[in-house]
């Protein structure tokens, strides 16, 4: 798994913490469509840090929160 991938899976459990749908979080950050996000939680589209800090800055958390490295489940 790599970088994108883990940091595609925080965003989207960290929106399901904040209990927003993808179309909430699309409509406060000004996207045209939940798909957008849709598409970022799923690692089919590029993220750029600003738009890492826009996300973060939405679902009201820390974009070290969404860079961390997710455990390595493969060595338990």
């Amino acid at each position: 798994m790599n970088i994108y991938t883990e940091t595609s899976i925080k965003i989207k459990e960290a929106r399901l913490n904040a209990g927003i749908t993808q179309k909430e979080l699309a409509e406060k950050m000004g996207l045209n469509s939940p798909q957008s996000i849709s598409m970022i939680e799923r690692g089919n589209r590029n993220l750029s840090i600003s738009l890492l800090y826009r996300i973060a800055k939405e679902l009201n958390c820390e974009v070290n929160i969404l860079l961390k490295p997710l455990p390595n489940l493969e060595k338990a």
